[in-house]
């Protein structure tokens, strides 16, 4: 148990050094809390303004008549207001009688009168002009036929026909060898431009000392590493975090791939908020090594070592990964402490190296989890490989 708490001390610690001190002071919080001040003192004359505009007044007949009273009693001359109108007055004599008018205009022709009798029937007339002759009779039969002529001579050729229509097309043919290909076309438009994801390369460690002097400090004791999120980063799109170890072991030490197990533990900073944990406290993540094809490596002082690069995913806030809130911004810092953590052999990470940390910006769903499991438990494993310590 002691060492258990030991070893989560360790990782907090390690994020923390990272990030304390990255928090804005009490002067700019309380700048945000003391600018509400004067909201009720600016809120009474916007709302009465707004109710106006909505003609919501509340003004009524009795408020009118108190302001005429007021106007009488400070002397100034109220609104007049109109009496009841009096009875009607004895109809006058009449007056003289006026001049003549114009005459009126013509006034529309009446209807027409009734016909009249039909007169008498006038004398006959003198005989007209004799009229032009009749026609023609019809034609009378026809004659017999004479004694046939001689045959004329042979009349001219005549034009050739249409066309007749095409017959079945034939097979076809072997194909022809390919022509020389054409030049190339003449470049199309520039498209428009994709979006700009951010790429950070981390490569400065924080031990329980503070920074590292170490290119490549190795996991005999904590280590922990800090990254701002950048002003292009896009809300909601998928944040990576590939880390970058090297294992270094002795052919006949072979790591026992069920106990490579770190630690992790990541705080985020976020403007006018204390530090807290990005996800839960801590999680564990089993390594998965791959193994070389052939045990040949270096030799070191006498003794023949392999050297491992296994690069591991770690997709941030997407399912498939750490699963930790969607809710990045730029402006917020992330903090990360890592230590071994496996129970079976405590003093084996010595063998594995960080060379740095690269975060990177997807679409979400464009990289996975990859060389590692995660879990909430550390795994049950004891044996630390083929020639672990004894």
């Amino acid at each position: 148990m002691r060492r258990g708490q030991a070893f989560w001390i360790g990782s907090v610690f390690a994020a923390s050094a990272v990030i304390t001190g990255l928090l804005v002071g009490c002067g700019a919080l309380c700048a945000v809390t003391g600018s509400a001040v004067g909201r009720e003192v600016l809120l009474g004359g916007a709302l009465a303004a707004a109710l106006a505009a909505l003609g919501q007044s509340n003004a009524t007949a009795d408020d009118i008549a108190a302001e005429q009273q007021q106007l009488e009693l400070a002397g100034l001359p109220a609104a007049e207001v109109p009496g009841e109108q009096g009875p009607a007055g004895e109809q006058g004599p009449a007056g003289e009688q006026g001049a003549a008018g114009e005459p009126g205009a013509t006034g529309e022709q009446g209807e027409a009168g009734p016909e009249g009798a039909q007169g008498e029937q006038g004398a006959t007339g003198a005989q007209g002009e004799q009229g032009e002759p009749g026609a023609a009779g019809a034609t009378g039969a026809q004659g017999e036929a004479g004694t046939p002529g001689a045959d004329g001579a042979p009349g001219a050729t005549g034009a050739d026909g249409a066309p007749g229509a095409d017959g079945a097309p034939g097979a076809d043919g072997a194909p022809g060898a390919d022509g020389a290909p054409g030049a190339d076309g003449a470049p199309g438009p520039e498209g428009p431009p994709g979006p700009e994801y951010f790429d950070i390369f981390v490569d400065e460690f924080y031990g329980m000392e503070g920074l590292s002097l170490y290119a490549l400090p190795n996991f005999g004791e904590s280590h922990g590493w800090k990254v701002a999120i950048p002003y292009r980063y896009h809300p909601g799109n998928q944040v990576t975090m590939r880390v970058f170890l090297y294992g270094r072991f002795r052919p006949e030490q072979l790591p026992d791939p069920q106990c490579q197990v770190f630690r992790l533990v990541i705080l985020r900073a976020r403007y006018a908020e204390t530090i807290e944990h990005y996800g839960p406290d801590e999680q564990f993540l089993t390594l998965q090594v791959p193994m070389p094809a052939t045990l040949e490596g270096t030799v070191e002082g006498g003794v023949h070592f392999i050297k491992i690069f296994m690069p591991i995913d770690l997709p941030l806030n997407v399912p498939d990964g750490l699963n930790l809130t969607n809710d990045l911004l730029s402006g917020q810092m992330l903090a990360f402490g890592m230590q071994w953590a496996s129970p079976g052999c405590p003093d084996d990470g010595v063998n594995y190296t960080i060379g740095g940390v690269e975060f990177f910006e997807t679409p979400v769903g464009e990289v996975g989890l990859s060389g590692v499991t995660v879990s909430l438990d550390p795994p049950d494993c004891q044996d630390c490989g083929s020639g672990g310590d004894e």
